[in-house]
């Protein structure tokens, strides 16, 4: 009767995780992303100064979706340049060169990365913040925060699921060390593309 009662706990797990993760919202909202970077009239000509490095990444960032709808609710350029410094800060990552800073130097390098793959990392960077509210949506309204027993099965679940992708110091833990943290793991098993 355990093996009963641990295969219907197993199968409630994979079933709350497979709503979290609602593949098809997930590749739905990816494919919006990606259409919205490939459509970008990325600039043909090098960028020469600061301003317009700022001025590119404040257009980027306009032309996401759901943004040109908050620019005409009150939201500014000036918010937008304040979202893609932040996440060039946070996200930008040229073979060790990171940050806000590596990244103006990317952009008006002529005979390296350009303007276009500093944008495409932001958009990519952009996505994934989105991608990781859209999963801490599913969460909140599939999982009960005070719901530690079943929060302690979701993570012994991902650990398992996750395997070696994970440190060995928390494979060999005990789960219910991680139980605050399930969210972060689910979004790392989509993010790794295990959805």
């Amino acid at each position: 009767m355990k093996n009963s009662n641990e295969a219907m706990q197993s199968q409630q797990i994979k079933d709350i995780i497979d709503k979290v993760l609602t593949v098809s919202a997930v590749e739905e909202m990816s494919q919006i992303w990606d259409a919205a970077i490939g459509s970008y009239a990325f600039p043909q000509a090098d960028i020469g100064s600061f301003a317009e490095f700022n001025e590119c990444l404040t257009e980027f960032v306009m032309h996401m979706p759901g943004y040109s709808r908050e620019v005409s609710s009150g939201r500014t350029s000036a918010d937008s340049l304040a979202e893609a410094i932040s996440l060039l800060e946070r996200h930008y990552d040229n073979n060790g060169a990171t940050g806000y800073d590596a990244a103006y130097l990317d952009a008006i390098d002529t005979f390296g990365a350009g303007i276009t793959a500093v944008l495409t990392q932001l958009g990519e960077a952009m996505k994934q913040q989105k991608l990781i509210r859209l999963i801490e949506w599913h969460t909140a309204n599939l999982i009960n925060p005070t719901d530690w027993q079943l929060q302690k099965q979701i993570v012994t679940h991902l650990i398992k699921l996750l395997g070696d992708s994970l440190p060995e110091v928390i494979r060999n833990s005990d789960p219910s060390r991680f139980t605050n943290t399930y969210r972060d793991l689910i979004a790392l098993l989509q993010s790794a593309g295990q959805v």
